[in-house]
């Protein structure tokens, strides 16, 4: 039979690819073929809907797809991490170990790598489906360079941004398409401190300076330095004193660099680096010269000249939570601190660690540290290396428990980028879990619903949940964050919870009657985690649909102490802290042995308490 092939002419008749929700960059007087659901803001629905476009599906909507993508992009990283610390080595005439530039790096590429893979795998998607689809970009005067690690983080959960990552890989595929130029840019997301912690902050800072002149009449130095330690800061302070300064915080903020121009000709040195496999590779070679923060190329030298100033000159360990990721004069006088010598001390910071089977963060972590201090769970891989011991953030604070004299419901919602930025959870699946809350919204009885106050992620990026929460549930009241969590938990008869964030770890080592649910296709725990988990749907604190854990509200809401304190519910909750959220009445006595045993050099298994 002949062929007969059919040239596109009618402007009507190809499609346009969306790939943002940059409205002013979308032709419609075409088809429109959607990128993905970020691109059509739930508040602007009124525009897009009349469009009728059709929206492409996920690349990793298939499981054993999804599971690939995710080893892919670890040995991409393993890869990649080697030749390009070589690279920097001799563009800076320095002569850094591997460790160093994970410690460096790693945060930065474990977010780009399977960033720009999504996008690339999203383009051939589309192009796979409408081979002559076209679309508007964003001329390259546009084009920025984050400055740091945190920046590229704010960067990418916009869409000026992402237009900018889907306009250079369209350009480097080849397609000449019609151009616009906007700013790219985020504003940095700015945490306020309420005022009591204020004070306690002034508190901490005027005992510090206490310690250290007694500590400085015996000449003794601070063996062990703090940097978001994730201890509250009357925690801290109890530590610092009952090891007599041994152990010691850093506070305020080293000289970050600020925008500078970008070196064209050292980043050219930069091109090419891994020997590519596939066509992927083959672009992100090209990318990645251009992409890289400028505190790894032209504010490097800056940055180490900052981190000296701030810290200090020879630590024997350095502990930290969070300072691992966007704080890049820490990770520089940590990464140099650790090749002379000084041990780096982890320590859990939320939740999903120890569960999921797939979480960078926590492989992150393990592999920059040398002691690694979980909430209660162990690693059977890192055995040597993970200690569980009483979590740092729940130390020092009190049980709740059930009263049936408190009033309402709370509610706690999470939220997440449009755009991916980590495999193990796509933005794909945030539209069930916004489905989720509205089953369960509609499942409530009415009386119940006018006594539930939501509590949503302090970002909202761009979903409009509070407008959706509007439309499908006008009657549940909104909490405002002038109130802390632990106020909230503490003022509510019953805590619920829909997420696996750190909220619920909080909940149920303080004791406060909960009800959890969540989608168990989405999260997908490791086996030793399983039974853990298992075990809370036996008792009815875990559900596995929205309907069921609404239905369990309205059953015990009545009377909570009852149903809260039964035996069988208070040993599952107690055997899954223990777990995965352990907590100890002497955790300070307990915290400084270990800090104490640490400066003396003695690395022991933990003196933590793990019962």
């Amino acid at each position: 039979m002949k062929q007969v092939y059919m040239l596109v002419t009618d402007n009507q008749s190809a499609y346009f690819l969306a790939t943002t929700a940059i409205e002013e960059f979308w032709d419609t007087t075409k088809p429109i073929l959607f990128l993905g659901d970020w691109c059509r803001r739930y508040s602007r629905k009124s525009f897009w809907e009349p469009l009728a476009g059709e929206v492409l599906g996920s690349p990793w909507e298939d499981t054993q797809r999804f599971h690939q993508a995710n080893h892919y992009v670890v040995d991409v990283y393993e890869r990649l991490l080697p030749v390009l610390a070589e690279a920097l080595n001799e563009l800076h005439d320095v002569k850094h170990g591997m460790r160093y530039w994970r410690i460096i790096l790693g945060p930065w590429l474990q977010l780009y790598i399977p960033d720009i893979y999504d996008r690339y795998m999203c383009l051939q998607m589309a192009f796979d489906k409408h081979p002559n689809v076209t679309s508007t970009v964003l001329s390259e005067d546009a084009w920025v360079t984050p400055c740091d690690t945190l920046e590229f983080v704010q960067l990418l959960k916009g869409d000026a941004y992402n237009l900018q990552i889907y306009s250079r890989m369209l350009k480097l595929l080849g397609k000449n398409f019609p151009q616009k130029s906007i700013p790219v840019g985020a504003p940095p997301f700015i945490f306020r401190e309420n005022i009591k912690k204020q004070r306690i902050l002034r508190l901490t800072n005027f005992a510090l300076r206490c310690i250290a002149k007694i500590r400085n009449l015996f000449k003794a130095g601070h063996p062990i330095i703090f940097r978001n330690s994730y201890f509250s800061h009357i925690v801290e302070l109890q530590i610092i004193a009952k090891t007599f300064g041994t152990v010691w915080p850093i506070l305020g903020e080293a000289d970050q660099i600020s925008h500078m121009e970008t070196d064209g000709t050292i980043r050219c040195r930069l091109d090419n680096l891994l020997p590519a496999k596939n066509d992927f590779e083959i672009l992100m070679n090209k990318l990645l010269p251009i992409d890289i923060p400028q505190s790894f190329i032209e504010g490097f030298n800056a940055i180490e000249h900052a981190s000296q100033h701030h810290y200090p000159d020879k630590p024997k360990a350095i502990f930290s939570a969070v300072a691992w990721y966007y704080d890049e004069p820490f990770k520089q006088w940590a990464a140099a601190s650790a090749e002379r010598g000084a041990l780096l001390l982890g320590m859990q910071h939320g939740g999903y660690y120890g569960s999921l089977r797939f979480f960078p963060n926590e492989d992150h972590e393990l592999a920059i540290t040398d002691r690694y201090f979980s909430w209660g769970w162990e690693r059977p891989t890192f055995t040597q290396k993970v200690f569980p011991g009483s979590a740092a953030k729940l130390s020092g604070r009190k049980l709740l428990t059930a009263d049936n004299r408190k009033q309402g419901i709370l509610f706690v919602a999470n939220s997440w980028p449009r755009y991916l930025m980590q495999l193990y959870y796509p933005p794909t699946q945030f539209n069930d879990y916004l489905l989720w809350q509205s089953r369960f919204a509609k499942t409530m009885p009415q009386e119940l619903l006018s006594k539930m106050r939501i509590r949503f992620h302090r970002e909202d990026f761009g979903w409009d949940i509070i407008q959706r929460w509007m439309d499908f549930c006008p009657v549940a009241a909104v909490e405002k964050w002038d109130m802390t969590f632990l106020q909230s938990l503490d003022t509510c008869l019953l805590y619920v919870c829909d997420h696996q964030g750190t909220t619920f770890l909080e909940a149920l080592s303080a004791d406060k009657p909960s009800i959890l649910f969540w989608n168990p296709a989405i999260v997908e725990p490791r086996p030793e985690a399983q039974p853990y988990y298992d075990r809370l749907r036996e008792v009815g604190i875990l559900y596995d649909s929205p309907e069921a854990a609404a239905n369990a509200v309205a059953a015990v809401y009545d009377d909570v102490e009852r149903w809260w304190n039964e035996t069988d519910r208070q040993a599952a909750r107690q055997s899954f802290c223990n777990q995965f959220a352990r907590t100890s009445p002497n955790a300070v006595k307990e915290w400084a042995n270990e800090f104490n045993l640490i400066a003396k050099g003695d690395i022991r298994p933990s003196s933590i308490s793990c019962s």
